[in-house]
């Protein structure tokens, strides 16, 4: 016998219910930016007002107001070690490599940059429609340590498109076998500290000092001086912790009526 239209509606709203209390029983911590790390359903989000909104369009979608939804998975690492091995697949819904999208990962900060290209350490998937990242031992261990802006630069030649995306934070840290004497500092005290030292001494400093590829030497006084008020501000900034945000994109197809 078919079911009557109150009890379906006795249903979807015990339904409802369940989703609720699935998304608002969520475990939560606190990260090294003042997010709320919480996790849903196994999904762990970088913050609460994303599990939040993925908690909305659950409900939405048990409601049959929208389709369905999907989010952008970006499992590269938020941190790792000089010398670690890298094999993650990120998936972006608006630049599918079946459509002919590819992707570059730049790492970069106020001295260093680090471009992760495609066809070397890179495969964009085109049956997964994810990009594969392989980056090996011994490619990693000569990354700079320090704290670096993830982007993704999206090429489709075919459209005659390319778009830069700023995707979060990432810290490489020093490769731990190789490493003397621990060094807590962020890159730009250690950075200041040469470069104010090689300022105050220039005929007598002997340290061989690089800066995104330059020897100190290399360097005008102007651009030196400049330097040494970028690293103040990245030590301030660093130091204030005032966190940051995650990408949280969540794509929603809406129900035809």
């Amino acid at each position: 016998m078919p079911e009557c239209y109150g009890q379906q509606l006795h249903k979807a709203k015990c339904y409802l219910c369940k989703v609720i209390e699935n998304c608002y029983g969520v475990k939560s911590s606190k990260s090294k930016y003042n997010n709320e790390k919480t996790e849903v359903d196994g999904i762990l989000f970088d913050s609460r007002k994303e599990a939040n909104r993925y908690c909305e369009l659950k409900i939405l979608k048990a409601a049959g107001i929208i389709k369905d939804f999907k989010m952008d998975e970006i499992k590269f690492p938020n941190q790792f070690y000089q010398g670690d091995t890298i094999n993650t697949e990120d998936y972006f819904e608006e630049y599918l490599p079946s459509e002919g999208w590819t992707a570059e990962y730049i790492l970069l900060n106020g001295v260093n940059k680090i471009i992760l290209e495609q066809t070397s350490v890179i495969f964009a998937d085109i049956v997964k429609n994810k990009y594969i990242i392989n980056v090996s031992s011994s490619i990693s261990d000569n990354f700079d340590k320090g704290f670096y802006t993830l982007s993704i630069v999206f090429t489709n030649i075919g459209l005659n498109k390319r778009i830069t995306k700023t995707i979060k934070k990432i810290e490489i840290i020093e490769n731990l076998l190789t490493a003397t004497v621990k060094d807590d500092r962020i890159w730009a005290e250690i950075a200041l500290e040469n470069v104010q030292n090689y300022l105050k001494n220039k005929n007598n400093y002997s340290k061989s000092y690089e800066i995104a590829g330059r020897k100190l030497e290399n360097y005008s006084f102007k651009e030196l001086t400049d330097l040494v008020n970028y690293l103040k501000s990245e030590i301030s900034r660093e130091n204030s912790k005032k966190g940051k945000k995650g990408n949280g994109k969540i794509y929603i197809q809406f129900t035809k009526k």
